[in-house]
This record gives structure tokens, C-alpha cells and sequence, in this order.
């Protein structure tokens, strides 16, 4: 699989993951890795953990604006 935009610029980036905002595919190249806290467990017991998230450097730009 390669990542929608270098497939639409002509280029084959790999993909390595997905983008958590969007869905699409992410390559090395243009995927931002960042922390969030997320609460895992069941109701009443949960607690809080750190993930990593994958996201495309389109929707961040987007998040960003």
C-alpha cells in the first residue's frame, strides 16, 4: 500500500500506518508520531494511559490552521 497524497504527486511513499484524523495511509516521510493520554479500563476503574498517534502531515497542517 503507499500513502494517497505520494500516490497523487506521481511518487510511491510506502505507507507504515494510518492516520488517526483521517484514516489514510501514512508514509515514513510525512507521518508526525505524537503522545496522547486516553483512559483505559472498565467504567469506574479506568485510568488514565499514554498512546502514540499517527498522524498524516495533511491533517495536521489542517489542525494547525
Amino acid at each position: 500500500m503507499h500513502r494517497l497524497d505520494c500516490r497523487a504527486r506521481g511518487t510511491t511513499g510506502r505507507a507504515v500506518g494510518v492516520c488517526h484524523a483521517w484514516g489514510a495511509a501514512v508514509c515514513r516521510d510525512h507521518t508526525l508520531v505524537a503522545h496522547r493520554t486516553a483512559r483505559r479500563g472498565p467504567f469506574g476503574q479506568s485510568h488514565e494511559v499514554t498512546v502514540r498517534t499517527a498522524r498524516c502531515t495533511t491533517s495536521a497542517a489542517v489542525q494547525a490552521a
